[in-house]
């Protein structure tokens, strides 16, 4: 991953260490996370991933108070590849679906 990584997700920080920092709160928050890849498509620069995130929210969250419930949501990352490395990321995750199942909305 290149250390100016571009985040178009507004949730993530920029760069590598915006990356590791979300991710490093995912996993505490969510000590069974889990990802499981769908299928994954390559065409010039660009990745595509499809997938499940999925897992029990034990702690504070997003902005979210631990509720104890599990979740599994799909989504789509796309990925900028630049001189091998991770350049850019975009995504369409099942924001809804994550809400709901942790019963921030009914």
């Amino acid at each position: 991953m290149r250390e100016d990584y571009i985040q178009h997700n507004p949730l993530v920080g920029q760069g590598l260490t915006g990356f590791k920092h979300f991710f490093a709160d995912w996993f505490i928050a969510v000590p069974d996370w889990n990802y499981t890849l769908t299928k994954i498509v390559a065409e010039g620069d660009t990745v595509w991933a499809y997938g499940t995130y999925s897992g029990t929210q034990k702690g504070d969250w997003l902005g979210i108070p631990a509720t104890n419930k599990s979740y599994s949501i799909t989504a789509v990352d796309i990925f900028r590849i630049q001189d091998g490395k991770l350049a850019e990321h975009w995504d369409v995750i099942d924001v809804y679906g994550l809400f709901k199942q942790l019963g921030v909305i009914q």
